[in-house]
């Protein structure tokens, strides 16, 4: 990592405000160059040619019409015999299409090059990456049989397709002794990684798939490393152990809203059942209760005599 960037730096200084042998070797272009800078950045447009003599003259598009820039606003910079064109801070404002003009060695003639400057709206990191939604719980619930994905998340800053930046995923080993390897290196094809980026490749991401989840994976951790060539702090890892939610699913099955619906109507047909029993024996108690009464005042003395009295009467008639 450090020899990639000391080789980087050397590359920076020795093409900064000048024209390299590769400048020279650059035809000229009938459509207008993309040059991409970051908001805030340095950006350098390049007209070079190996006649130091030649005069160059540049211009900028501005309501509809080409304007000839110059130095005396301090927005502009030239360098290398004015074949060089800089700009210290890039704004939005130095967004749109750029022109040189140059002579022609032995002739009279003019060539012209494009550039059409497009700035980037991110930002810079002093530090990072940074681990950003979604992500992945130290402790993730997993069910045997059943597949679960790990999301790993990274906010890089500002960046191009070719900057070295990684987002990966390791598995610790069995043994103790053993060092973390990547998901490449293990021989089980349950695991499989999705990578992918977004907003300006400022955003990189890397899924972690576990199929047919088994016993092994929960004596295993997994770690998810975002790196990037920075000297500190140019990398973040986050480490996820698998938690055996046999518990958790029988608890969310007895909560689901079918077992609800069947817990509700059975509890309804219990107390309706326990009423009706209820409310059969408190009638039976009653009606026992009534028949006794009438047969105990049947039978007693002062009923017996009225029956009489009441037989006599009949007779009489």
């Amino acid at each position: 990592m450090k020899y990639f960037q000391a080789i980087l730096w050397v590359t920076i200084l020795t093409t900064v405000n000048t024209c390299s042998e590769y400048d020279f070797q650059v035809n000229e272009d009938t459509d207008a160059i993309k040059e991409y800078v970051r908001y805030g950045h340095y950006i350098e447009l390049k007209c070079c040619s190996r006649d130091t003599t030649v005069e160059v003259t540049w211009y900028k598009w501005d309501n509809d019409t080409w304007v000839t820039l110059d130095s005396s606003s301090g927005e502009y910079q030239f360098h290398h015999h004015r074949q060089v064109l800089s700009i210290n801070s890039a704004s939005f404002d130095d967004e749109g299409l750029y022109k040189c003009s140059k002579g022609i060695s032995g002739t009279s003639l003019l060539s012209n090059r494009q550039f059409d400057v497009q700035v980037i709206p991110c930002d810079t990191l002093a530090r990072g990456p940074f681990p950003i939604a979604p992500l992945s719980c130290s402790k993730t619930d997993a069910k045997i049989g059943y597949s679960l994905t790990l999301p790993c998340t990274g906010y890089f800053g500002c960046g191009e397709k070719d900057d070295m930046r990684l987002v990966t995923w390791l598995v610790s080993p069995l043994d103790k002794d053993n060092m973390w390897k990547p998901v490449s290196e293990i021989n089980d094809e349950r695991y499989v990684t999705t990578t992918f980026s977004r907003e300006g490749y400022s955003v990189l991401g890397s899924n972690l798939t576990i199929h047919r989840v088994q016993e092994i994976d929960f004596n295993r951790k997994f770690m998810c490393v975002l790196a990037s060539p920075q000297m500190i702090d140019g990398q973040t890892k986050l480490v996820v152990e698998l938690k055996n939610d046999g518990d958790v699913s029988l608890q969310k099955a007895v909560l689901s809203p079918q077992t609800l619906v069947i817990l509700v109507t059975v509890v309804t047909v219990l107390i309706f059942i326990s009423i009706v029993i209820s409310a059969l024996a408190i009638y039976k108690t009653m009606t026992f209760k009534q028949t006794r009464s009438k047969r105990t005042i049947s039978r007693s003395p002062i009923c017996l005599r009225a029956l009489k009295d009441s037989e006599n009467k009949e007779f009489d008639v």
